[in-house]
């Protein structure tokens, strides 16, 4: 069964609000893609969490300080609903 999928950008994932935002999205059925500019190690303890809960998860490391535009790649674990 495939799950909702809740991109996580508004404030970052890895810590604050956008690391609660994204436990409560998680165990409320979602799967999660974040992002986070830095530490990683925020960002891996958010995936133990997230996975811990049985959702879908992708971290990606983003810096949105500058001008420039990025595409970033989504897991296909995200996009298969696993």
């Amino acid at each position: 069964m495939s799950r909702p999928i809740a991109f996580n950008h508004f404030t970052g994932a890895s810590h604050g609000f956008g690391y609660n935002a994204a436990i409560h999205l998680s165990v409320s059925g979602f799967d999660i893609i974040g992002t986070y500019h830095s530490p990683e190690e925020e960002a891996q303890a958010l995936v133990k969490e997230i996975e811990w809960s049985g959702a879908g998860e992708a971290m990606l490391q983003l810096d949105t300080g500058g001008r420039r535009v990025a595409t970033l790649p989504v897991p296909s674990s995200i996009c298969s609903g696993h």
